[in-house]
């Protein structure tokens, strides 16, 4: 049987992951293309829109990928697009039996039993600024319902940090609201990203998350959920630039 080859945007490290659970930690990024949102502020329509995946993507096995993985990283982060498309676990097994460290970035709309084997799930339902809430609404529960079975069957499945984007104040009402039904219980670290504005400068980031800051500052509500609040540190360092 052929090995299964996988549509890949770009490989790239080290670099400084810049937002989430580990944030600051050393990683390199595995990119795949391809998504079933269209979110309206996505910054990486490159591996997103369909004519430029079929264009720019590679088609690799998991062997060639995992050889472009740079030896001083040993995280690893599959983002995307939506990595969770991909239905073999063929990747993700490659990843782990390298000795890597491995996390999975993504929406939440489509489970694999594969991302079991994650260290970690980064789960980013997507709000009202997006255009794609309504879908969240829907796709994340029962993302979350197929993991909680899994996390179950086996202790060693991936735990899940929820990061959601906030551009605005509707966007935080909708996160704490979203949050409240997937995870009432409070018990999955809450992470809280100022929306980025695609080519801001330095200045318009900080206000950007000062913002977001001001928000939840001034919500009980919100202070109440034990939000971690970022800006995008990659940003900060590197703005807009591709595969650092």
């Amino acid at each position: 049987m052929a090995e299964p080859l996988f549509p890949i945007i770009e490989v790239f490290g080290p670099t400084i992951q810049g937002e989430g659970p580990h944030a600051g930690r050393v990683v390199a990024f595995i990119r795949t293309g391809g998504c079933d949102y269209r979110c309206s502020w996505c910054d990486s329509m490159f591996a997103v829109d369909p004519v430029q995946v079929r264009e720019n993507a590679e088609r690799l096995t998991a062997a060639q990928i995992i050889e472009r993985l740079p030896d001083v990283a040993d995280t690893i982060i599959l983002s995307g697009g939506n990595p969770a498309l991909m239905p073999s676990p063929a990747l993700a097994v490659a990843i782990r039996e390298s000795g890597r460290v491995f996390h999975v970035e993504t929406q939440g709309s489509k489970w694999r039993p594969w991302l079991a084997l994650a260290e970690l799930l980064i789960v980013s339902p997507k709000p009202p600024s997006s255009g794609m809430s309504e879908k969240a609404e829907s796709d994340v529960p029962a993302f979350l319902k197929e993991w909680r079975t899994a996390r179950a069957e086996s202790s060693a499945a991936a735990p899940v940090a929820i990061k959601i984007v906030i551009a605005d104040h509707a966007d935080l009402e909708w996160a704490l609201n979203h949050r409240e039904a997937i995870d009432p219980e409070r018990e999955l670290p809450f992470y809280l990203s100022a929306l980025t504005p695609p080519e801001c400068s330095l200045s318009e980031l900080a206000a950007s998350y000062r913002n977001l800051c001001e928000m939840v500052l001034a919500m009980p509500a919100a202070i109440a959920h034990r939000p971690i609040v970022f800006p995008q540190l990659h940003v900060v360092a590197w703005g807009h630039a591709r595969a650092v």
